[in-house]
């Protein structure tokens, strides 16, 4: 059985119970009942009051939502044992209606009744103690949401801080000597030996002898590793 229709079942026995209690009273005040009245008048009227209340009570706890497990089987003690106080009062009056019985049976069906009314209480206090304790939960989250939000404002909009730009005129703008003489190129001859006999070497126009091969390769090697070395700083 769903949710949804284990909480339409306990309605309607919410609701029965309200009938029969209606029905029961309704009942006695027609017949008019007293001390002196018929006893099957009696045990009706006190037997639709009886068990209307202990059937409103329990479509009352069934339609409570509650996360304690035993809550279900303190319901249905209470139930059974305000049945047995009914019915032990259907099965004595008038007959077997005397001190100490009836006095035993009307304590029976009010521990039950007590049980599911307290059993309701419970089921009550648990739900609003869980309705806090989310609700303070959301207003937590919810303040941190805000601080987040507020502090990201202040971390995104500049227009609350007091840094000011300096505006820059062209006046005040100097340029310097290297701005005139953007046009001149000043070039260099690169007189380093080793460079020079490595360019002969590119363009083939130098004959190198066997005994020069390593110092030339050594040099190659060097040039190379100095580049690298360059680049890597850079």
């Amino acid at each position: 059985m769903s949710v949804r229709a284990k909480y339409h079942f306990a309605s309607m026995t919410f609701i029965a119970g309200i009938i029969l209690s209606i029905i029961g009273i309704g009942y006695g005040i027609f017949v008019h009942l007293s001390r002196t009245s018929d006893p099957c008048e009696i045990r009706l009227t006190y037997g639709l009051v009886g068990v209307g209340l202990l059937v409103t009570l329990s479509g009352l706890n069934a339609m409570m939502k509650s996360r304690v497990s035993y809550s279900k089987y303190i319901t249905l003690i209470g139930a059974v044992v305000s049945v047995v106080g009914v019915i032990s009062f259907l099965i004595s009056y008038p007959e077997n209606w005397m001190y100490p019985f009836a006095t035993y049976v009307i304590a029976t069906y009010s521990c039950g009744i007590c049980i599911l009314i307290g059993n309701a209480f419970a089921k009550v206090v648990l739900n609003l103690i869980e309705e806090k304790t989310v609700i303070k939960e959301e207003i937590a989250e919810e303040e941190i949401e805000k601080v987040i939000d507020e502090t990201m404002k202040r971390v995104v909009d500049f227009s609350d801080t007091s840094i000011k730009f300096k505006d820059v005129s062209t006046e005040d703008f100097k340029p310097g000597k290297a701005f005139f003489e953007k046009d001149k190129i000043v070039k260099v001859k690169d007189d380093v030996s080793e460079v020079y006999e490595l360019r002969k070497i590119k363009e083939s126009k130098v004959e190198i002898k066997d005994e020069e091969i390593d110092d030339i390769a050594n040099m190659l090697r060097e040039t190379i590793k100095k580049e690298k070395d360059k680049k890597f700083w850079r």
